[in-house]
């Protein structure tokens, strides 16, 4: 799947694939080292659910 984007005139294809690595690169730089987002998001949800 490609990702086809027009900036100031200009045509900018991507694989998706690629799109998802820049985005994670971008949010990576706010993640301390040895943290997993969904290791959290997991814990979270599963204290939510004790809580229903």
């Amino acid at each position: 799947m490609l990702d086809l984007v027009v900036v100031d005139g200009e045509l900018r294809i991507a694989t998706m694939r690629e799109r998802l690595r820049r985005a994670q690169g971008r949010v990576r730089k706010y993640v301390p080292a040895g943290v997993s987002l969904a290791d959290e998001l997991s814990a979270e949800r599963r204290e939510a659910a004790k809580h229903e």
